[in-house]
């Protein structure tokens, strides 16, 4: 059963080009895809190479607001 959902997202991230280059596509052209035509693979890779910033910077933002 797990191995279902990784295969799609296999799937979804190929869609975007060869997945050895896939620092190459830059985070504009990701957002322009998304934005143009809802591209999920394009989103998720978003989401893949900034998740932990985004929450490292929730959690320091939640840090000073308690203070």
């Amino acid at each position: 059963m797990a191995a279902q959902p990784f295969h799609d997202l296999v799937l979804r991230i190929r869609r975007l080009g060869d997945p050895a280059r896939m620092d190459a596509v830059p985070d504009a052209e990701l957002l322009r895809r998304f934005a143009a035509g809802r591209d999920e693979a394009a989103f998720e890779l978003l989401v893949w190479r900034h998740s932990a910033m985004v929450l490292n910077t929730c959690r320091k933002a939640r840090r000073t607001n308690k203070k």
